[in-house]
């Protein structure tokens, strides 16, 4: 565990000086991260700087600081959003492997943009009452819309990308065969497969914390690719030379890969 913990600190160090991708899916991931800075928020944040230079007088509001506060935490939002589209698509890629049936991920995506809009909303009228206290949330929605800030169509225009991200990973895991492609990936690029029948062995719980794991790992980046290869070696290793601690052995090497994880996720 010590030797897990140095490389832990290593590789989260080295994630942030290297940008090299690793995840069969990281790319694709940073493609959409920077549809929703670049093609949704900074559009966002332009129409309501626009807004508030041809609607408020310099001279008598101070809007500087709201600015700059617009400027912060809409950003941050893009990537609470991205985040939550990540777990998303994790959840859609374990509930079609596991049960063989896909749920209606549109319906999900509708719901998670409608859910954003609305704190942007809210985001941005609560910091309208901060020029206006008296006024209400209504009028300035309806203001918002005369002068040309239009969040619903930027943000519809986020939908497709969003479902075609997932389509494509999907299409390449050839995730509708009926086989548990995900798992699959994961026993073949990390060499599993001479312990695999050891740890199935474990249970189903075990196959679905794996089954997690493989999901969460299609999106990491070069150090924690390379740290979870090494966590998986030393389990190889482990299983072949004393199988009959298997039980101990992969418990410790989910914790070790969920610990890893849990880093790549923030």
């Amino acid at each position: 565990m010590r030797y897990l913990n140095i490389l832990l600190l290593l590789g989260f160090v080295c994630s942030v000086c290297c940008s090299i991708n690793s995840g069969p899916f990281y790319a694709v991931l940073q493609n959409l991260q920077q549809e929703i800075q670049t093609n949704a928020i900074q559009q966002i944040i332009n129409q309501f700087i626009d807004f508030l230079t041809q609607t408020l007088n310099p001279s008598r509001f101070q809007f500087t600081h709201l600015i700059e506060q617009v400027q912060s935490f809409l950003p941050q939002m893009g990537e609470a959003l991205l985040y939550q589209i990540r777990n998303l698509i994790s959840s859609y890629l374990i509930s079609t492997t596991l049960n063989g049936s896909s749920h209606r991920i549109t319906d999900e995506v509708d719901h998670l943009l409608d859910t954003f809009q609305e704190q942007i909303h809210n985001f941005l009228i609560n910091s309208m009452n901060l020029l206006f206290p008296n006024s209400s949330g209504r009028d300035f929605l309806s203001i918002f819309q005369s002068f040309g800030i239009n969040i619903d169509s930027i943000l519809d225009s986020l939908k497709p990308k969003i479902i075609n991200f997932i389509t494509q990973i999907a299409d390449s895991l050839d995730i509708f065969s009926g086989r548990n492609n995900l798992l699959d990936y994961i026993i073949t690029t990390f060499g599993l497969g001479g312990v695999w029948s050891t740890i199935q062995s474990l249970g189903s719980q075990v196959v679905i914390q794996f089954t997690n794991i493989a999901a969460q790992l299609l999106f990491a980046g070069q150090q924690i690719w390379s740290l979870a290869q090494d966590v998986f070696n030393q389990l190889k290793e482990d299983l072949l030379n004393h199988a009959e601690d298997s039980v101990i052995l992969v418990a410790d090497a989910i914790a070790q890969l969920n610990q890893l994880l849990s880093i790549s996720g923030k």
